[in-house]
């Protein structure tokens, strides 16, 4: 039931966020991004595909660690499993 749960509420803020991207309000990327947090929270294909996607993409990976202080903790436990040098190891136990 949760997994569902999550799906939905994912999906959700992706297509709403979409749909608010070319408005002049700055509300559709937090969405989209935090709809894409509750998926890689359930999806361990696209957690994959997204630590793959983050290794080839330095800049907007940068980014998107900028924003992970932003989340709540268990979105940020799930965005923290895709970084690409680390895999989900805690930050305190990274190196640098």
């Amino acid at each position: 039931m949760r997994t569902l749960l999550l799906l939905f509420a994912g999906w959700t803020s992706i297509a709403i966020g979409v749909v608010l991207l070319p408005l002049p309000t700055p509300l559709g990327v937090p969405l989209f991004l935090i709809g894409a947090a509750l998926l890689l929270m359930v999806s361990p294909a696209l957690r994959a595909w997204f630590k793959q996607w983050r290794g080839g993409h330095r800049p907007a990976s940068e980014a998107l660690e900028r924003f992970e202080r932003y989340l709540p903790k268990s979105l940020r436990a799930a965005l923290d499993k895709t970084h690409p040098e680390t895999g989900g190891e805690p930050k305190e136990k990274r190196p640098g």
